[in-house]
């Protein structure tokens, strides 16, 4: 009979304080390149808002313009909101 034998390999390493700081600049690039991909989107969205505008009212365009703008404000500030916390995780000893 085979007797089975549990091995835990429980390994922890510990990072460096250089390589976490290169771990939040790592993070904090990321998060302007999601903030420059939100905001082409917006970009995308408001010239399509504008190039369909015929047949409707100026405040209507203007009410999903700002609809637009308010959406792109509040995914960067969800994206600044996520690098803050990672950066917090990251730099604690």
């Amino acid at each position: 009979m085979m007797t089975k034998i549990n091995i835990k390999w429980n390994t922890f390493f510990r990072l460096t304080q250089e390589y976490r700081e290169n771990l939040t600049k790592m993070a904090k690039a990321a998060c302007e390149q999601s903030k420059q991909s939100i905001r082409k989107v917006r970009q995308k969205g408001m010239s399509d808002v504008k190039k369909n505008k015929k047949g409707r009212s100026e405040d209507d365009v203007r009410t999903v313009e700002k609809m637009i703008q308010q959406m792109t404000d509040q995914f960067c500030d969800d994206a600044e909101m996520l690098l803050e916390e990672k950066t917090k995780e990251l730099l604690r000893k």
